[in-house]
């Protein structure tokens, strides 16, 4: 199934973010939008997710679908722990014993294992994103929203979280709308990158990218030339 945007148009006073756009989502994959600062590639994904209107145009496939949000910044709650923070999502959903073995399994997945009892101001800035990425996966959503998640991150920190979610995504090829403004991190992640324009956003071009994920580097030919011509696209 594919999630079509059609028709989408969005203002902000004066100004038309978004003015009869289309976009398509292909179900179970992930899909990557890059664009430049200000294109309003945040603004999609609120009103994908709700927290905002669009002033028309439909969301056709969103029926009942259960949409989960990972943002830029960790926001998680600095008075439960890493255990309670992904409870609090889950206490109303599963029993105590399902429960508690979904939290075990997506703790030790981003290998927050021996932290689980720590609070959020004990943790870094990375391992405080580590329990943001495990909370929207042990939640079931039909589709995660992630806007640039490993933005600010240093290399170091970024690549383990980058591996991190390449592991529990393939545990259950969610459908992923991923919002980055990192070309590399758009091509080594993404089954199929959009790049957009200024606004009133435009959909420059979509590339498809059929390597798979654990072949990829940035030292694979096709991936540089997609690279230069994504630069070209944006300058």
């Amino acid at each position: 199934m594919t999630l079509k945007i059609q028709n989408l148009c969005k203002s902000y006073e004066n100004m038309k973010v978004f003015q009869n756009f289309h976009m398509e989502i292909s179900e179970n994959h992930i899909t990557c939008i890059l664009g430049p600062s200000g294109c309003g590639k945040t603004t999609l994904l609120n009103m994908i997710s709700g927290i905002i209107q669009q002033d028309d145009g439909t969301f056709l496939g969103l029926e009942h679908k259960v949409i989960s949000y990972l943002f830029q910044e960790p926001r998680l709650l600095d008075w439960k722990t890493v255990w309670g923070n992904i409870e609090f999502i889950l206490k109303d959903i599963y029993q105590k014993e399902e429960r508690e073995k979904i939290i075990s399994k997506y703790i030790e997945m981003v290998g927050l294992k021996e932290f689980k009892d720590y609070y959020p101001p004990q943790l870094s800035g990375g391992m405080m994103q580590r329990v943001s990425i495990a909370r929207a996966f042990a939640y079931p959503s039909d589709i995660l929203l992630m806007d640039e998640p490993f933005k600010g991150l240093d290399i170091k920190i970024k690549e383990s979280l980058f591996y991190a979610f390449i592991k529990l995504w393939n545990e259950d090829l969610r459908t992923v709308i991923f919002v980055t403004h990192d070309i590399e991190e758009a091509l080594l992640l993404g089954d199929h990158v959009y790049v957009l324009g200024d606004i009133p956003v435009k959909i420059k071009k979509c590339f498809e990218i059929s390597m798979p994920r654990e072949k990829r580097s940035m030292e694979k030919e096709t991936l540089k030339e997609i690279k230069k011509e994504i630069y070209k696209i944006l300058k």
